[in-house]
């Protein structure tokens, strides 16, 4: 390749290159990768590729760099890393923008760090916020219909990452302890209840995560749930079902 002619982009903006290239490097050490991955030569390539993408290097963070990780167990191909990386800073801002308004108004605990589990849960709300609780396969959903869905989703999040709901309502949930997801009895009831929700995809996905980071040892009651469901570990590609 003619590195003449794919320099142009970092020649104009060195800065955010070399804060992406670094970011990419970073990445390389969480993933697998295969001989030729992310060398020198590569992750300039993908430079190039991603700022003209025009992500700010705001979107290259701690966070997008453990929501790429979670995602892509081998080093992936420079179209749905940037994807992934768009998906991400769209709810960022979308948070970012919330947590404002909370802040401005007196309301919520939008300083404190969340865990990873609440981060799932947040990213959860946020991304149906967004969507307007519609996925993206369905035409003509109704009012009464969204706000159902909405009014499910908000009640497991208040069940399982409280300090959550409290960030997006603005309110105290009164709970300080998250739930107890050694209690397999009353995962498989919450599991049971996640069957044939319309958004069952996007519950499953953050139920798995949730249990595999506090309680692994129930992991595989969530992943034949989810098997049983037709529901896959990794999300789905834009545009696709779950």
């Amino acid at each position: 390749m003619n590195h003449a002619s794919t320099d142009v982009r970092s020649a104009l903006d060195p800065a955010s290159a070399a804060h992406i290239s670094a970011w990419l490097v970073k990445l390389a050490r969480l993933v697998r990768r295969q001989t030729g991955d992310a060398d020198k030569e590569q992750i300039a390539e993908y430079v190039e590729v991603i700022l003209r993408r025009e992500l700010p290097k705001a979107a290259f963070n701690r966070d997008s760099l453990a929501y790429c990780v979670d995602g892509c167990e081998w080093w992936p191909a420079v179209s749905p890393l940037c994807e992934r990386i768009e998906e991400h800073w769209q709810v960022q801002r979308f948070r970012l923008e919330r947590d404002t308004h909370l802040r401005l108004s007196g309301l919520g605990d939008a300083g404190k760090p969340l865990t990873a589990t609440e981060e799932t849960w947040r990213r959860y709300w946020d991304r149906n916020e967004m969507t307007n609780w519609v996925n993206a396969d369905e035409i003509g959903v109704r009012d009464d219909e969204i706000a159902r869905r909405r009014k499910v989703g908000l009640s497991m999040v208040k069940q399982f990452a409280p300090k959550v709901w409290e960030r997006v309502t603005g309110k105290s949930s009164g709970r300080e302890d998250p739930a107890d997801w050694h209690d397999a009895q009353r995962l498989r009831r919450t599991l049971g209840q996640t069957k044939g929700h319309p958004m069952a995809g996007t519950l499953f996905r953050c139920l798995h995560a949730a249990v595999k980071h506090n309680a692994p040892a129930n992991l595989a009651m969530v992943e034949d749930a989810m098997s049983q469901a037709g529901v896959s570990v990794a999300p789905p590609k834009r545009g696709a079902t779950a």
